[in-house]
This record gives C-alpha cells, structure tokens and sequence, in this order.
C-alpha cells in the first residue's frame, strides 16, 4: 500500500536538479517525470509508424497529466524522448527521416484537433482544426497526405489533404476517422458512416458499407482492403473486399475481444489487434487462406503497422511495444525492458540507493546507475517497503509476510500473523513498525515481533499507512468498515504509548473514509488523505492537516486546482511514492510503472 514521502528520519535538504544525476537509459518527459521501467516508457501508446529501415516513431498519451504527449523515437542506436505540442498523438506517418506527421489534440487544450511535424529537428505545429481531434494519417508521397477525424461521441468528421504546401478540407461529404491506400489513386476513408474510395479523380462511397461504423481499415494492396466494422451490440465483423468483392472474413463471437487496428503490408500479411478481455492483448495474423491467433499480449494493443527494417510492430497500453512474428505460428517479442509486476511500495535511502517492491515477490533496487532484480525469498505479493539505510531493508505483505534486507540477502522474519500487511515504518534497526488486516500492528525491537493494541480501533479497521520523523513520534493512518459504515483511523505514538485521534471527518455528507496515506514532516506538521471523495461519479480530493493542537481540512477539486507540493505526491491515490525534496520525487504504479522526476 501507499507509503509516506520526504524520508523517514526528517526531512532532507533538497537536491540539486542537474540532468546528470539521471541514471544512463532514463527517458524523460516535457513534464520532468523520467522513467526507470518499463523502457523507454509506460505511456499509452496510439501510434506507430516508419522513416526508414533505422527509424521508428511512437506516439500516444503521457502517463502523468502534462502539457503535451511527447513522441517516442528510436534512431537505430537508442531511444529518444522528443517533445510534441500535441497532447494526445494519435497517428504517425512518414515521407522520410526528416519528414513525419503527427496528428491528435492541441496540447494547448483548445479543444481543437491539431496537426504536427517534424522536420528533422523538432515537432512544430502545423495546423489546428474545428473537430475536437485528429485520428489518423496517411500518405502517398510528401506532397500528398491526408488526416482525418472528428468530435467525440458525435458525427462531426473531416478529411483533410497536405499538397505541399498547405493542408486544406476535402469537400463534398468526404471525412472519416481512419485513412489508408496503397497510392495516390487508391486512398481509403473509414468512418462511422461507412467507407469511402478515392481512385485519382474522385470519391464514392463502398456498397455494402453505407451507414456502417468502420473502426479499423488496413489496405493490403490496390483493391485489396479490409475493415473491421462495429455494430450497435459492440459485436464485430471483420469484411476484405477485393476483386472477388466485398465478404466478411472473421466474426468476432465476443464483444469483450474488441479489435482496435488493422495492418496489411500485403494480401498474405494481415494483422489484427485489440483487446483480449480487456486486461490482455488480442493478436490474430491471416496469411493469404486463414486466420491465426497469436498469443494475448501483456496489455491491451491500440495501433499496428508495418515498418521496413523492423517488422510489424504493435503498441498499446503501459508502454508495451511489440515486434510481431509468423515463424512457425504467429507471435511477438516484447521490445520493451523491465517488467508489468504491479509495484506497491517505494523507499530510498538516498538517491542512490532506491527500493521498489511489489506483486509476486518483485524487489528492484536502483543504485543511482541502473534497476536490477533483488531476489526476495519469498513469492508473496509485496505492499510496502522502507528501511534506514542500504543494510536495513523491510518490506512486508499478504499473510503476514516480512523479509528484511541486511546489505547482501533478504530472510524471512517470523510476524505471527497471516493476516495481510500493508504497512512498515522504521526510524531505527531495533525499532520497526508494521502494520496491516485486523487491526494489526506489530513492533519489532532487534529481537522479537510483539503484536500492539490499538485503542479504539474497530475489528473490521485496517492500518494503511505509517510515517514518523523520530523513533518517538509515529504516525498511522488507516480505517475501514464498522457494519455498512466506513470509518477513518489515525493515531500517533509518542514514544511511550498509540494514542487514537478523534475521528476526522470531512464536510462533504459527513464522511469519515479511510486515510489512505500519512506524511509527517515536523512535529506540527502532519498530513493524511483519504483519497477523492466521490460524489455523483467525481468529487474533490481530500485532506486533513495537523499543526501541533488541531486538525483543518482541505478540499482540493482536481479539475481547477494544481496539484499541491510535496509531500503530496498523488495523494488522492493509494499509490506508492517517496519525496526527498522538491528536487527529487520517485513514485511507483501498476504495470510495473517506476518513474523519477528530479526538476
């Protein structure tokens, strides 16, 4: 579960923000959060395409809410993070190495749909236009290019066409929200209207298709098409329309396997991508007389293509780039490095010297150059992780698992309970909290594991969260249900004794949730969050603050106002993060999400 930030024995001067104190192989966005796994990143990923048999682009959506979504570029030697003004990149198309177009959303939050370029040496804007946003893009040459796309949830698509020169609307009802062909007198335009062909001289609409939702298009060859159209039930039905003319090739019996993208580089190399029941990714290959299913990928897949000298590369969810394969049955490589193992807890003790821990016994260790694998010894799904320096290590989680780290092995430490942990804290090597289920909170003195009473904590009440800045002053935060009522739990220790806080409540409908995190920066100077409150589908993000006699609440709504400082690091999420300072803020995730941001 979450654990506290700014370290735990005070708070440490902030760090210096120079670059080089990036490990080699950290990418890092616009918005200052570098990634250390998975690489190059975890971002949503939309787009693929090719600039040559040593260049290849990614784009999509940034992880952590900023300013734009960044473009992902490999050169032939690494990976390169370029800055992008869009703010969601939703297709990628290439005339050369110094001529690529990206198409998305106006990262200025226009509410426009934009289009940009790059030139070799940065990705400008080019254009915006009045649908909300840009889908796709496509050309036969540098001179000739076209985009499309549309608002959401409505009907208001457009097409437009780069000569050169300028891009200027196609008119007379042409628009859509993919586009693909295999050259200037083959141009084909998807929508949810159906499908649309240009033959050099002008467009007419594909019989058979008329008022069909057409959410994949791949054009194999000249006259060699296929579409993936979506009927109201969400079911699917995959169509290749070719001399023979136009059949269904593939009936999707299950709406929960949904395909988002086509690529046919040929009319015997067809690929398929999409979700596989919503956790995994769909992969199906034809090859000329039937289709075949790979392998689920690791995450849900949003974009294929064909790229010449790589192959056919798929992206998708939490950064997942795969090279797709045929030999002897269809398959993939997983292009990126690290691991997908959910982590869920984050300690350092210094910069230098990180620790992340997390599903099915994960430990990574960072070293201030690079992430390695620490084995754990146990195959325990791990919650939390702290410790008071590289020799003194803890990390706990589910049935009342406890290892702990002494500068060369973690062993396993007897905590009397099988109850799940979620929780440890220590200002000292003989002094280590733990807590967890039950309520349970245990001590550690050196020695033994004794198990503490806490005052006026409820039976169904669960230790979240625990934080101090001395070994005489503790902080735990933490609730759970009391009949059908949640209720929050926070207590402190003094040295002596846990005394029980009275029960914070917040404005909102009276409510007393469970505090998922607790920081403690000084001895008048304490927060817990209990996450956003929902109301009615949404609801303000919620804090309470402790200056040494009482505690103030703080409502913040996360759509007008700005994230706060440090310590709050993602607080209205049981997410795991660690604040050395300003300077120096780590935070973990699902899928394996581990990312840095030291401005």
């Amino acid at each position: 579960m979450a654990d506290g930030g700014m370290g735990g024995r005070g708070s440490p001067s902030p760090l210096p923000p120079p670059a080089t104190q990036l490990a080699p192989g950290s990418w890092c966005e616009s918005d200052g959060w570098c990634w250390y796994n998975p690489l190059p990143s975890g971002n949503f990923l939309r787009a693929v395409a090719g600039a040559g048999r040593t260049d290849l682009w990614i784009g999509g959506e940034t992880f952590i809410s900023g300013p734009s979504s960044n473009a992902l570029h490999f050169d032939g030697g690494r990976w390169n993070i370029v800055p992008s003004p869009l703010g969601i990149i939703d297709g990628i198309w290439a005339a050369s190495d110094g001529d690529v177009w990206f198409v998305g959303d106006d990262a200025a939050f226009t509410g426009m749909g934009a289009i940009a370029h790059w030139d070799g040496v940065a990705i400008t804007l080019a254009t915006s236009v009045g649908a909300e946003v840009v889908t796709d893009v496509w050309g036969s040459a540098a001179g000739d290019v076209y985009a499309v796309g549309g608002d959401y949830g409505s009907g208001n698509e457009i097409a437009l066409h780069w000569d050169g020169g300028a891009w200027t609307p196609i008119l007379g009802g042409v628009a859509g929200r993919l586009v693909d062909g295999s050259g200037p007198s083959d141009v084909w335009i998807g929508g949810p209207a159906g499908l649309l062909h240009f033959d050099g001289a002008s467009w007419s609409p594909v019989a058979g298709l008329e008022g069909q939702s057409v959410t994949a298009l791949a054009v194999a060859a000249p006259g060699d098409v296929w579409v993936v159209v979506t009927l109201a039930s969400g079911e699917q039905l995959t169509y290749h329309l070719d001399a023979s003319g136009l059949r269904i090739s593939l009936m999707h019996a299950r709406p929960s396997r949904r395909t988002t993208a086509l690529s046919a580089s040929s009319p015997q190399n067809v690929w398929m991508v999409g979700d596989a029941e919503g956790a995994d990714g769909l992969i199906l290959h034809y090859d000329g007389t039937s289709w075949l299913s790979a392998p689920d990928s690791p995450s849900p897949l949003q974009e294929v293509a064909h790229v010449p000298g790589f192959g056919d590369i798929a992206v998708g969810a939490r950064g997942t780039i795969l090279r797709l394969t045929v030999d002897p049955l269809p398959g993939f490589i997983d292009l990126r490095l690290g691991s997908d193992t959910t982590l869920a807890g984050v300690f350092g003790s210094s910069p230098s010297d990180m620790w992340a821990v997390g599903d099915a016994g994960t430990v990574w260790h960072h070293d201030g150059r690079a992430v390695s694998a620490v084995p754990a010894g146990t195959s325990a799904n791990l919650r939390d992780v702290w410790g008071t320096g590289p020799n003194d290590v803890w990390a706990v989680g589910a049935a009342g698992t406890v290892v702990h780290y002494d500068g060369s092995a973690f062993t396993a430490v007897a905590s009397g309970t099988t109850v799940d942990l979620h929780a440890v804290f220590t200002a000292r090597p003989d002094d280590v909290w733990i807590g967890g289920d039950g309520p349970t909170l245990l001590h550690w003195d050196g020695t033994s594991m004794t198990p503490v009473t806490l005052a006026g904590a409820d039976p169904g009440t669960a230790v979240l969260d625990l934080h101090g800045i001395a070994a005489g002053d503790v902080w735990l935060s933490g609730g759970g249900f009391v009949g059908t009522v949640q209720q929050g739990y926070v207590a402190h220790f003094d040295g002596a004794a846990w005394s029980p806080v009275e029960r914070l409540t917040f404005s909102i409908m009276s409510l007393s949730p469970p505090l998922l995190r607790v920081w403690q920066l000084a001895a008048d100077d304490v927060w817990v969050s209990a996450g956003q409150l929902s109301l009615r589908g949404g609801g303000p993000d919620a804090y309470m603050h402790f200056d040494g006699t009482s505690w103030t609440e703080l409502l913040q709504d996360p759509t007008t106002q700005p994230p706060p400082e440090p310590p709050f690091m993602f607080p209205n999420r049981d997410r795991p993060s660690f604040v050395f300072g300003p300077h120096d803020r780590w935070r973990a995730d699902f899928f394996g999400i581990w990312q840095r941001n030291s401005n």
